[in-house]
Parts: structure tokens; sequence; C-alpha cells
């Protein structure tokens, strides 16, 4: 038995040649998954320096503009592998079948493939967790290419129709269609139990919602990527990934 046939293949797509944006890739595991990309020659994608777990021989880096992100070319005449592990799930999304437009925290971009543009969108300070201590940073992804995330614990994901309102803790945002909006930061009061910070979400839209448990607190900082958000707090990053195109 192969190692990818253990880690037991959850998702498997096979890019169109015929497409110069779209990606071959497969995502393997249940909690802890990896994501293994295969580049056509002159493909780039960038990504987190500490998410590249493997590749092949042809794959080149080079600087993304940021200190922890990487851009990763197929340099050879064939299709190379790269591997990626953001330490929790991965979350895959095509651009072109979500109107070409979506929202993600900071922290749980992965990679962004060709034909994907980044650029801040939003900061919100009140929404601070032990992973975001600076807020929620919010990324907008624009383009017709592919987006991949990591989200922390268990992912879910839930659909609010248009004035659907959902209050939701800010760590656990994993991911947000462009439509959905933060209409407030607002403290919750839980009787005797004490009260938590909450975002006011509100629909239409499809929200990604991840667990986010104190199993993943102690797995980032074993990974030395415990002081990442601090790092992206000081250097967002901005509009790099355009050079993925």
């Amino acid at each position: 038995m192969s190692f990818m046939e253990a880690a037991c293949v959850v998702h498997e797509h096979r890019g169109d040649v015929e497409c110069v944006n779209d990606l071959g890739f497969d995502i393997s595991g249940r909690i802890m998954q990896q994501l293994a990309l295969s580049l056509a020659p002159g493909q780039r994608v960038a990504t987190w320096r500490s998410a590249v777990i493997a590749h092949d021989h042809l794959i080149s880096f080079e600087s993304a503009g940021h200190p922890a992100l990487v851009m990763a070319a197929c340099i050879g005449p064939a299709p190379a592998r790269l591997v990626l592990s953001p330490g929790g799930q991965v979350g895959a999304f095509n651009l072109s079948g979500m109107a070409g437009r979506m929202l993600l925290p900071q922290d749980s971009f992965l990679a962004a493939g060709p034909g994907v543009r980044l650029r801040p969108y939003s900061q919100f300070h009140g929404l601070t967790s032990r992973r975001r201590p600076n807020g929620l940073q919010l990324m907008l992804a624009e383009g017709n290419g592919w987006l991949f995330s990591g989200g922390q614990g268990e992912v879910s994901e839930m659909t609010l129709n248009a004035g659907d309102t959902l209050a939701v803790h800010g760590g656990a945002i994993a991911a947000l269609s462009a439509m959905v909006v933060i209409d407030s930061v607002e403290q919750c009061a839980f009787g005797a139990g004490g009260s938590a910070v909450m975002a006011l979400l509100r629909g239409p839209g499809r929200v990604w919602l991840q667990s986010a448990g104190e199993t993943h607190e102690v797995v980032t900082a074993l990974s030395g990527r415990g002081n990442l958000a601090a790092q992206q707090a000081e250097r967002p990053l901005g509009l790099i990934a355009r050079r993925a195109t």
C-alpha cells in the first residue's frame, strides 16, 4: 500500500490542459490534510514558505514580495508536483464558480493559482482570538483560477439567504463568499458564564466555519508558525499574489 493510498485521497481534480488557469490537484487525509498540486510547465502558484512539505526537482522558488511567502514555478518540460500542508483542512475554491470573488482571512490563505489576484479588503480589530491577536484581516480574492485555504479543526459550510443574519466568533470564520457582509462586531453576553466578541454576518452568501480548537494552538506553536499572525499584521499580503497569473 502506498502512502497516498494510506492517507486516503478525499478529492481529486484533473486540470484542463486547454485552460491556462486550471490546476490539477489531490487533497488527501481527513483532519491534517495535504494538498498535492500538479503544475504544468510555466505555471506558478503563491504560497506560504512554511506550508511547503515536498516538491519535485522541477519546481523552483522565488520571493513573492513578503518574507513568509514564495512563488513556486514549474521550470521543466513536464508537469511537476508541489505538496502543501496547512496544518488542518484544505479548502479548494474555483473562483469561476464563486462569481469571481471571495473573502478569505489572511491567516487562512494557503495558495493562489494562476488567474487569482489578492488585495487587502478590511480589518476588524475587535475580532481577536488567540490565532488572530490583531483581529480579523480579510483579503479579497478575484479572478477565475483556484484559491486554496487552510481551515483549523473541522470545517462546515452554511448558506445565508438574503436578510439572514448569523452571529459568529471571529476565530471561527474560515472563508466567506464576497456578498456576505459583516454588519457589526458585538459583545455577546452568555449569562453568568461571561461574554464573547461576535461578528454579525448578513446574507446572502455562503459561510465556512472552522472549529479552531485548543489542539490547533499546540500544533501551530510546535510547527514554528506561532508568530505568523504577528508577521502578517506587520506586513499584509497586499497584491503579491498577482504574480501568480
